[in-house]
């Protein structure tokens, strides 16, 4: 369950922080540098506990969302299994989304610096 809920984090995070990151640094000092810089900053200050729980209830209030209980393989039922993932593992890559855009971020400024690409 560990490696499987790793695997879909690091998946979502590089999803959202590659993109963000990207953007950011290709757009420096515009509205959207600013507004990315802001998402990866609050991504990164919200704590785990509280960003679970905020999304628990958030989806139970809206959607009538409750979260699963019991564990499916992924052998058995993978569509039920993700089911059972993707929530924790979107707490987890919010905070490996914004450490990640920042890196990319600017790793990306100091390589469009360089005399080669200039």
């Amino acid at each position: 369950m560990s490696f499987e809920l790793t695997i879909v984090a690091v998946v979502l995070a590089l999803s959202i922080s590659l993109p963000l990151g990207t953007i950011s640094a290709l757009r420096q000092d515009t509205w959207i540098d600013n507004t990315a810089k802001t998402i990866a900053i609050v991504g990164l200050s919200m704590p785990s506990f509280w960003t679970g729980t905020v999304l628990v209830v958030f989806m139970g209030l809206w959607w009538s969302y409750t979260p699963p209980i019991l564990f499916v393989s992924p052998f058995t039922d993978p569509w039920a299994n993700f089911q059972k993932v993707i929530f924790p593992a979107m707490i987890l890559a919010i905070i490996l989304a914004g450490s990640v855009a920042r890196m990319v971020r600017s790793q990306l400024l100091e390589v469009l610096r360089q005399d080669y690409i200039r």
